[in-house]
């Protein structure tokens, strides 16, 4: 009996996962639109979202040190 190889390498292949966690998003009526006309040219949406959501945590995580130094 012969065995039927797919690949010689073991392990996975392709690229990195990036994402790890995911979670349903409800928006107002209307605001897909307006990010669908922000978007930069080969700017993904998923891309623009993650990008909203980290500089906002960046933004609080500010906010939140300089409170606990005044």
């Amino acid at each position: 009996m012969t065995d039927n190889l797919i690949s010689a390498t073991a392990g996975q292949v392709g690229r990195k996962k990036v994402n790890y966690e995911q979670t349903p998003l409800r928006l107002p009526e209307g605001t897909l639109a307006k990010v669908e006309a922000a978007l930069e040219d080969g700017e993904k949406r998923a891309d623009f979202l993650r990008l909203a959501v980290e500089t906002e945590l960046v933004r609080r995580e500010r906010q939140a040190k300089r409170k606990e130094h005044s």
